[in-house]
């Protein structure tokens, strides 16, 4: 009969187990640390912002305040009057910027993504309080266009019309240029 100590099948066992905990512990601690830079564990104000539309707002979507993320978008629904509720976590550390004087606003431009942006004209009015619900003023580059355009079209057909050959314009240049010939006398 073999001698169990040299069994090399029951030797493994121990160290199979302590790479398999040792693997579990490094796992653990990733995802923990993940966890930890995701700002997980980080004390949260909850801020809602009331859209016309949620167009271009997206889960995961910063709120900047002067270029700097303060806080991040957690939630849009459809509230019940037909407008967007955007529900949005800001970090404690970062709620100081918010007052309650503060404006939200959602610019969409013609090229790249929608942002929400935090203007506070008085960093020393009083705190945004927990749970505030603030309305958003739109900035939309693209909505601006079909007037643009129309007025381009406008002022166009009115400067075909002025420059045609039948046009007033023409006209009276030929009865200022026929005037000026007449005073200039004989030649």
């Amino acid at each position: 009969m073999p001698d169990p100590a040299l069994d090399p099948s029951l030797r493994a066992g121990p160290k199979a187990l302590a790479v398999l905990v040792a693997s579990a512990l490094i796992a653990a601690a990733f995802v923990g640390y993940v966890l930890y830079a995701r700002g997980f564990f980080e004390r949260t104000q909850r801020l809602v912002l009331v859209a016309e539309d949620g167009a271009g707002v997206t889960v995961g979507m910063d709120l900047t305040f002067s270029g700097f993320p303060v806080g991040r978008v957690q939630k849009i629904e459809l509230a019940g009057d037909g407008k967007a509720r955007i529900e949005i976590d800001v970090p404690e550390k970062d709620a100081k910027w918010l007052r309650a004087s503060s404006v939200f606003t959602l610019e969409r431009s013609l090229v790249g993504g929608a942002r929400l942006r935090a203007f506070t004209g008085d960093l020393e009015d009083k705190p945004l309080p927990e749970g505030a619900v603030r309305p958003v003023l739109r900035g939309d580059a693209t909505e601006e266009l079909p007037g643009l355009i129309a007025a381009m079209k406008r002022l166009l057909e009115n400067l075909e019309h002025m420059t045609a050959a039948d046009s007033n314009l023409n006209a009276s240049f030929a009865s200022v240029k026929t005037l000026t010939e007449r005073m200039g006398g004989p030649g």
